[in-house]
Parts: C-alpha cells; sequence; structure tokens
C-alpha cells in the first residue's frame, strides 16, 4: 500500500488500514503482475486459505498459473551442473574477478 501498488476502485489506496465492502474491486500489483480481485463477501475472522479464497473472485485471467513469468527483458544465465557449486558465480554475472580484470588490462594494453 505504502508504494502505490493498490487501488480499491481504481482509485490509489493511500492507507493500509482503507475500508472494503463487498463488490469492490481491488487492483494489485504483485511480482510486476496486475491483479484484478472482486470482493464477495466479508471475513468474520482470520481463517484458513481455503475459507479465504471463497471470499473474492479473481478477475485476471491466468495464462498458466504454475509456469513462472518473465521478469524483464534481461534473461537469467543458466547455471550449469558444475557451476553450481558453492562460492562459484555465472560467468558474466557482477563484478569481474581479479584474474578477469587482468585478462582485460591485458587485452586493452593498459599497464599494471
Amino acid at each position: 500500500v505504502q508504494s502505490g501498488k493498490v487501488r480499491l476502485n481504481r482509485v490509489r489506496v493511500d492507507k493500509p488500514s482503507q475500508p472494503v465492502r463487498v463488490n469492490d474491486v481491488l487492483t494489485l500489483v504483485l511480482n510486476r503482475r496486475i491483479r484484478l480481485v472482486k470482493v464477495l463477501a466479508l471475513g468474520e475472522r482470520r481463517g484458513p486459505s481455503a475459507t479465504a479464497r471463497e471470499l473474492y473472485e479473481e478477475l485476471t485471467a491466468e495464462a498458466d498459473p504454475h509456469k513462472p513469468s518473465v521478469q524483464s527483458s534481461k534473461q537469467i544465465p543458466s547455471l550449469r551442473q558444475n557451476d553450481a557449486s558453492p562460492g562459484r558465480r555465472v560467468p558474466g554475472s557482477g563484478r569481474p574477478t581479479k584474474k578477469e580484470r587482468r585478462e582485460t588490462d591485458r587485452l586493452s594494453g593498459r599497464p599494471r
């Protein structure tokens, strides 16, 4: 709510204690996805998730809920078997190692 990712009936919610009524539509941004949820009923108390699912209706069409979404246009490099050991990193990610920096300096002709 504080980051502005929740809307109630198309109006941005400014405070977490905003009252919600039956037939209200919530627009939520979760994991870079927009979800629309319609409130069908209000719960009397906090309970199991199966009971909570009966209190709202998902209005967003899900393509495949089990398929992970692409987080951004940048692809995450896949790990090879021997790269998954602790202390190793995927080549090309993060800061270069000292060895990689020396190789870059050598190739660019910079003095040490």
